[in-house]
């Protein structure tokens, strides 16, 4: 079983306008933590950034202009995650797993088609791990009351630190949120 954990901060909320700035990975492999990494990039079109975007992660301009370029963040990605998958064998394949995963595994494959890369499945499966909806399950059937379904909400529920909106330390945070979910409401300890 290969998890990668996954967040990113972005110029906006579009994954065709805007592009990812800053994304952070948790390699685990057979429940075990092996890899992680932190990396930024400049975007594809700096006309593109949102302020809103800016105001959420507080990362400035004149600091996104001094990232290296996407070309070479992408080519800094695909040397860690090929430590791990094998991109040509067909079962050897990262679950994708996060809070609200969906809005990240998009940018992602954007970012991978922004760089002339159509083979994301070479790299990851369908099946998503997402504390979101876990979150939404819970609260339906009664046994989770949140007012929200923020990942800074989870984190005060359940004790856990959080720096928000650092890409790596949200998915620190997911992850172990995401334990315990599971191994209290669901009593199991897969993760």
């Amino acid at each position: 079983m290969k998890v990668l954990y996954f967040d990113a901060e972005t110029t906006g909320t579009n994954p065709e306008r805007n592009d990812i700035i800053e994304m952070a990975g948790l390699i685990e492999i057979d429940r075990e933590v092996v890899e992680t990494f932190k990396l930024y990039c400049q975007p594809f079109d700096y006309g593109t950034i949102e302020q809103s975007a800016l105001d959420c992660h507080g990362i400035s301009v004149e600091k996104i202009r001094t990232f290296p370029t996407p070309q070479e963040t992408y080519g800094q990605l695909i040397k860690v995650m090929d430590r791990h998958v094998n991109r040509y064998d067909r079962t050897d394949k990262f679950y994708l797993a996060g809070q609200k995963v969906g809005f990240d595994a998009d940018f992602l494959q954007a970012f991978f088609e922004k760089n002339n890369d159509k083979y994301f499945g070479s790299w990851f499966n369908r099946r998503y791990i997402d504390l979101l909806a876990l979150t939404r399950i819970l609260n339906y059937v009664g046994v989770l009351k949140t007012e929200n379904d923020k990942l800074g909400t989870l984190a005060e529920i359940f004790g856990i630190r959080l720096d928000a909106h650092d890409a790596l330390e949200d998915i620190h945070a997911t992850r172990e949120i995401l334990k315990i979910m599971l191994g209290k409401y669901i009593n199991h300890d897969a993760v």
